[in-house]
């Protein structure tokens, strides 16, 4: 069994690192009889069962059946975290880069708990690279991917603008430069290269690529990609900004009038809004809550705090990475809610029990548009102008049905944000000088 993949490179399945590229199908199978010591050895990622060693020695002739629950189901954990300066995004940077992969073990060893995060592993391909006020990180895995650098990340002062964990859409790199510096040669070819969708506004240009390369093909590292474009705009003396961004629907479709449409009515940025904390420990959870006891506006649905910010404060982040908190800035706004509830044993997956938790979900928050899940699920997808009676009729649903909730929010007018964000830090870099 070999898994392989778009980009002419197979290995022994999906999840594992070492990846061997072939020219061909005839080189394909030379390649695979000469690298069987590698294609039987065990991947890095937890759960392996190539870490158990080969039993073929011990099994005799006949007939057997194994039955196990099987998924090969990874995504990306992404984030995106915005700093006040320049030189604050690269120090992070060099900060994350000067930890070795060893104390990055040491330290989830003695620091994980089985409720840290999303399913918490400890991807050691990790993708990183700051532009600008932007530091951007990524990693593959089946859950939360970087779950230390993202503690390290809000110890530093950097607010996470996108958040993302086991998405299915593969990061692209959305960024504008003036329409000067995306005519030279160089720059020009590259987002070709990069089958980059395209649009002007006033004396810039922006552009968001397609995750492929047509060079390097599928699931190439967008780190590489941002480097050569950083080299080329340095070389025409200019500047630009990006941010990663991904679809949380998978669609990978941005057409040019969106973008169009994104540039005509953005979105400014504001320090007014919610931060939104997901905390799977209870104990990690109340504590966070009670640091802001004081302020009667602080919501809870599940295993989530939102809290409200008037005016964002860096050194809240502080108290996020001691909470090891998955966090998103929410602007104020329409704001777009997505939640899950989850049931366990004696859910009637077709009977009359999930029917009616379903009308329950319908009635209790109709501004959300449910439908049955996978399995024990119900989903329930919308979008609000009034988050705490959303959260609050939320509440009264979990109540009601017995099931457990999981919620993620996001601006519903996420494009125009990303927009204004890269003018207004085209607009710094622009004036910005080394050692100002």
């Amino acid at each position: 069994f070999i898994t392989i993949h778009p980009d002419r490179h197979f290995g022994s399945c999906s999840f594992h690192d070492h990846r061997i590229p072939f020219r061909d199908a005839k080189d394909l199978l030379a390649r695979y009889a000469a690298e069987q010591e590698s294609l039987r050895s065990a991947s890095a990622r937890r759960g392996c069962a190539r870490q158990t060693g080969s039993a073929s020695s011990s099994i005799k002739e006949g007939v057997y059946v194994y039955e196990r629950y099987a998924s090969n189901n990874s995504g990306d954990t992404v984030l995106v975290a915005r700093f006040r300066t320049v030189e604050a995004a690269q120090s992070a940077e060099d900060a994350i880069r000067a930890v070795s992969d060893e104390e990055w073990k040491r330290c989830f060893s003695a620091h994980h708990d089985e409720s840290y995060g999303y399913g918490p592993h400890l991807a050691e391909d990790v993708s990183l690279k700051s532009v600008g006020r932007s530091l951007m990180l990524s990693a593959y895995d089946a859950g939360d991917a970087i779950p230390l650098r993202r503690d390290l990340v809000h110890r530093l002062g950097g607010m996470p603008v996108f958040s993302a964990i086991h998405a299915h859409d593969s990061p692209r790199i959305i960024g504008t430069m003036s329409k000067q510096t995306a005519s030279d040669s160089k720059v020009h070819a590259l987002l070709g290269q990069y089958d980059a969708r395209r649009a002007e506004h006033g004396e810039h240009l922006y552009f968001l690529t397609s995750g492929v390369s047509r060079t390097k093909g599928m699931g190439s590292d967008w780190t590489e990609d941002v480097r050569e474009l950083g080299e080329a705009v340095r070389d025409a003396g200019g500047q630009w900004a990006a941010e990663l961004m991904v679809d949380p629907e998978g669609r990978n479709t941005t057409p040019e009038d969106t973008l169009i449409e994104a540039m005509k009515r953005p979105q400014s940025f504001s320090e007014n809004g919610w931060l939104t904390c997901s905390i799977t420990d209870a104990k990690k959870r109340q504590r966070f809550a009670d640091m802001f006891r004081d302020d009667r506006d602080v919501l809870t649905l599940g295993d989530m705090v939102i809290v409200p910010v008037k005016r964002f404060r860096h050194r809240i982040l502080k108290r996020v990475a001691e909470a090891q908190a998955l966090s998103l800035w929410v602007p104020r706004g329409r704001i777009k809610v997505s939640i899950t509830l989850v049931f366990g044993r004696g859910w009637n997956a077709r009977g009359r029990v999930r029917d009616g938790a379903l009308q329950k979900a319908r009635e209790g928050l109709p501004e959300l548009a449910w439908r049955r899940g996978y399995g024990k699920t119900l989903n329930g997808f919308g979008s609000t102008n009034d988050l705490r009676a959303t959260v609050e009729r939320a509440n009264a649903v979990v109540v009601s049905t017995g099931g457990r909730v999981h919620t993620w929010l996001s601006p519903e007018r996420r494009l125009p944000m990303i927009t204004a964000r890269l003018r207004d830090d085209l607009k710094a870099l622009e004036r910005y000088s080394p050692g100002e």
